[in-house]
């Protein structure tokens, strides 16, 4: 049911961004949204997910085995070589072992090809950024959603390579900026990628997923990033201000589109926010997740919906047994969280009686 009314909103928003002039027929949407298209059965999915990574195992092997990657020029020939083939093999046959094959083949092109730049001198400072433009090429050459997909992973592994590499002090503040960036924009711009239509709507589930993905690991890694290069507990706080913006922003766009709500019940559902989410400051992991929750709920996105339900518990429990501070701080700090979301719940309630009386 869930399913069925967020979809009956995507084509309303649809609708408001094609104008008034956009026709479509209710009942048509209605049977393909009520329609299961199973292609292909289970056990078929999963032995050509298999037969197309063993494909380019066994032949990554015959290589190495053929002493054809002994030098880094070669290395790097046979590295470019396998990301070319990667990218043709869509286009020539889209089918799921195909696909497999093709993203199986870039990774072992990508590997390859950092044996060969190091072996020519290159630097990590250096292959960080030139594999971040290689994802970006791949995402505007490849007909594979898959490649789309791992590729967006790539690009943002770079990125958080690249400030290791060159030694950026709290470099993953910046990369949580990013990526709570990417997921918002992406995430709320569904409609736009329906009325656009055509590559963008192609590129929108995998480049969604991807973001999605990206923006949970860098959270992770700064939850349990004692001692990194990357973050410093000083600066914590910094990975919590995207996020506040990020869910201020959602706030405003549910509570205008969906709620129709006037400029002054906006402004005190946005202090409410703020005084829920201000004691995760210090663990900016917990408000992340509840941003990905709250965003996949918005979209219907299940998936990421359900990672930002497991993140909730798993980073209040990170940084409820991390605390550097006795058990009875710990339960003061709890009973602060809870007063806290007390306050927040009356607030609203005040709010709300003072606006139905006025």
């Amino acid at each position: 049911m869930a399913r069925a009314e967020h979809q009956w909103m995507s084509i309303r928003k649809l609708v408001r961004a094609a104008g008034e002039g956009y026709a479509y027929d209710p009942g048509s949407l209605y049977d393909k949204m009520n329609t299961a298209q199973v292609l292909d059965p289970l056990p078929l999915r999963l032995l050509s997910i298999a037969g197309g990574i063993l494909s380019a195992v066994f032949f990554t092997g015959f290589l190495f085995i053929s002493d054809l990657l002994k030098e880094g020029l070669h290395s790097l020939i046979t590295g470019i070589a396998f990301m070319l083939l990667s990218w043709l093999l869509p286009r020539w046959r889209n089918t799921l072992a195909f696909d497999t094959f093709a993203v199986a083949l870039q990774a072992v092109g990508l590997v390859i090809t950092a044996m060969g730049l190091t072996g020519l001198g290159w630097l990590g400072v250096q292959i960080a950024p030139l594999f971040a433009g290689i994802a970006l090429l791949t995402v505007m050459v490849t007909l594979s959603k898959t490649q789309v997909f791992t590729a967006v992973i790539v690009f943002f592994a770079s990125l958080l390579f690249w400030m290791g590499a060159a030694g950026w002090q709290d470099g993953l503040h910046l990369y949580n900026l990013l990526t709570v960036a990417s997921v918002t924009a992406i995430m709320l711009s569904e409609a736009n990628a329906l009325a656009t239509g055509g590559r963008s709507l192609w590129l929108y589930l995998p480049l969604r997923n991807g973001v999605i993905v990206a923006c949970f690991t860098g959270f992770v890694l700064l939850a349990g990033g004692d001692g990194s290069p990357l973050t410093s507990p000083r600066f914590i706080w910094l990975s919590y201000l995207p996020v506040a913006g990020a869910l201020l922003i959602l706030l405003r766009h549910v509570s205008m589109e969906l709620l129709d709500a006037d400029r002054k019940r906006r402004r005190k559902w946005m202090i409410a926010l703020l005084l829920l989410t201000l004691p995760t400051a210090m663990n900016p992991a917990i408000a992340a997740s509840l941003l990905i929750l709250l965003i996949g709920f918005y979209a219907g996105h299940r998936s990421a919906f359900v990672l930002g339900v497991l993140g909730l518990p798993l980073f209040i429990g990170m940084w409820y047994y991390d605390l550097p501070i006795s058990l009875l701080q710990k339960s003061i700090w709890m009973m602060v969280s809870g007063a806290t979301c007390m306050l927040t719940y009356l607030f609203l309630v005040f709010t709300n009686k003072e606006d139905a009386e006025g």
